[in-house]
């Protein structure tokens, strides 16, 4: 906060609970001090005292948090201009967000008003894990916005309570050791709702990896697909046995080791525990082929194959302009390929008994071009960014663009292809936890810094096979 002589910082906490007030200038420096105010009400309209009220700002701005008089009356002078979120929380009740951004623009907003909600509750079970795991597990919240966190207690025994929750979606996650188990929920306003997590119940499952002539394979890794986050993960011993907990809803057993070709084979675990698994691997072959049209040509490439197996086989550059794609076997493959900014996917079968199949990769310009206007709040700037729907996260292109301008996209290949907006000084207020971001962009960081990466509009378009599409696209949330 800007130091002020003590008659303007009396003036100033004079008007602070005054909603809607003007700017008040200090006469040292010459500059505007700008005064966001407002006031918290319960549910039924009374004045909400002793209330925490978040102001939420980007990085450069800062977060900043008040407490309610017993007017229910809030005030942060010495704001500067910019975009802001506003919410309020306390104890017993839901919290309170601002819909829309606080837009702040030369002199001070009227004031806000933030009405709390009835509290919502979840309750529940944590089912599936033994003692031990239950004692070690955490139980964490995502949803809602910052002002919302509310209150978790678990007891002994697995049984869960979270209580003063505003309306919303609601996913709790429960984590043990290696093993995640979640569960959704969308609340009304005062809403009490019974919601169980349910950890999959898991089968051991006995068996050995062979290679040809029934050698058995060492080391070979082991995955049973499953519907959630237990997916019998394990690897063979160098007798090529191993011994898994797979969930009692997989119904197959894959397996990979190097130098072979991913292998499975139905597996019945409706009936319990089962023994006697034999997978049998056949030696791979490689994909090669050239690496067309990067700019620049050293950037680093990320480079995979995805068929039926739940695995992954990974490739590398292993010659200028060159890649090396190993541990494929017969079926269809589509190969993803990205190097910076640029993408490229094409498809291939690979018929029995071929040993070298090629595929060049062409990451060149399209024939295609996107374009379109962007509608958003008067005088904002945003930035539209488009991706391809497939393999790791890269921008094909990005453009600054006011509200009400244009972009365009040339050099697209045919396919699909998703638009992100995103308006960079609009701050992120959402509790949820999102993945990390691919290498080169900045993470998120949720302990003291609220900077948008979140997109506040996105949209699908396919490509055909030539011309040239437009669109419009929003800047802004539909109301509510």
């Amino acid at each position: 906060m800007l130091s002020t002589p003590r008659r303007i910082a009396a003036l100033l906490l004079a008007l602070a609970g005054v909603p809607g007030i003007l700017s008040a200038a200090d006469p040292r420096a010459g500059k505007t001090f700008l005064v966001i105010s407002g006031h918290v009400l319960d549910p039924q309209g009374r004045p909400a005292a002793g209330a925490t009220v978040h102001l939420i700002a980007h990085r450069k701005f800062g977060p900043k948090v008040g407490t309610t008089g017993p007017d229910g009356r809030f005030a942060f002078p010495g704001t500067d201009g910019g975009i802001y979120r506003l919410s309020a929380e306390k104890v017993g009740y839901g919290g309170a967000r601002r819909p829309e951004p606080l837009r702040v623009r030369g002199s001070s907003p009227p004031g806000v008003e933030l009405r709390l909600h009835p509290p919502a509750t979840l309750t529940g079970r944590i089912l599936g894990l033994p003692a031990k795991g239950l004692r070690d597990a955490d139980l964490i919240l995502d949803g809602g916005h910052v002002g919302a966190t509310g209150k978790i207690a678990v007891e002994a025994g697995g049984r869960y309570r979270i209580s003063d929750l505003p309306p919303g979606e609601w996913n709790v996650r429960v984590e043990a050791g290696n093993r995640t188990a979640a569960a959704e929920a969308t609340l009304g306003e005062g809403e009490k709702k019974v919601l169980d997590i349910v950890f999959p119940q898991l089968v051991p499952v006995r068996g050995r990896v062979l290679g040809p002539g029934g050698k058995p394979i060492a080391r070979a890794q082991i995955l049973f697909p499953g519907p959630g986050y237990d997916q019998g993960n394990t690897e063979a011993g160098a007798d090529g046995r191993f011994l898994a907990q797979a969930p009692q809803e997989s119904h197959a057993a894959w397996a990979r080791a190097p130098g072979f070709a991913p292998g499975s084979v139905p597996v019945d675990l409706a009936k319990g525990p089962v023994d006697g698994v034999e997978i049998h691997l056949q030696p791979s072959v490689t994909l090669t082929g050239r690496l067309l049209g990067l700019q620049p040509a050293d950037c680093k490439l990320s480079l995979h194959a995805e068929g039926a197996a739940p695995l992954v086989p990974d490739g590398h550059a292993d010659a200028p302009g060159h890649y090396a794609l190993p541990g494929l076997g017969p079926g269809d493959w589509t190969v993803v390929a990205t190097c910076g900014a640029q993408s490229t996917l094409r498809s291939l079968t690979i018929r029995p008994g071929e040993a070298a199949p090629t595929l060049d990769l062409d990451f060149g310009p399209g024939p295609l071009t996107l374009s379109g206007r962007l509608l958003g709040e008067p005088g904002a700037r945003y930035e539209v960014r488009l991706e391809r729907t497939f393999g790791p996260a890269a921008a094909l292109g990005r453009s600054d663009v006011p509200s009400g301008g244009t972009f365009r996209f040339a050099g697209l290949q045919p396919g699909a292809y998703e638009i992100y907006v995103f308006e960079p000084d609009l701050p992120g207020d959402s509790l949820y936890r999102r993945p990390p971001l691919p290498e080169g962009e900045e993470i998120f960081d949720f302990g003291d810094s609220h900077e948008s990466y979140e997109s506040i509009y996105q949209q699908k378009v396919e490509l055909p096979a030539k011309g040239e599409v437009t669109l419009d696209v929003r800047g802004a949330r539909p109301p509510g």
